[in-house]
């Protein structure tokens, strides 16, 4: 049986940009984040350049895991708007936004 992965995810804002830090077993790894039009977009290394990434930041452990990390990082900020979607590109985690409360009770009203 895998092990689940322990992890948190804490967002460090300065005006509409910021730090995303992704921390597991006492260890971390950060982001620059920034608003979209539609929700936020958190810079990411490409495949190729992950490792080195990595080493640079003093993430060792975080080295080859460029899917796992991205992809527990995209459902954490998810949670964080309700009904919201992730979308990965190479240089992008792009969080979009549900729809707000006045769409839905606009399109409900119908």
């Amino acid at each position: 049986m895998a092990s689940q992965t322990h992890y948190k995810v804490e967002v460090q804002q300065e005006g509409r940009s910021g730090r995303i830090v992704y921390l597991e077993g006492g260890e971390s790894l950060s982001f620059f984040w920034e608003y979209t039009i539609d929700g936020v977009g958190v810079a990411i290394p490409i495949t190729d350049d992950w490792s080195a990434y990595c080493e640079r930041a003093g993430a060792y452990w975080a080295r080859g895991r460029r899917k796992e990390i991205l992809q527990n990082l995209a459902q954490a900020l998810v949670k964080r708007y309700k009904k919201g979607t992730f979308e990965l590109t190479d240089h992008w985690l792009n969080i979009h936004q549900g729809p707000s409360l006045i769409s839905r009770l606009l399109s409900w009203r119908g």
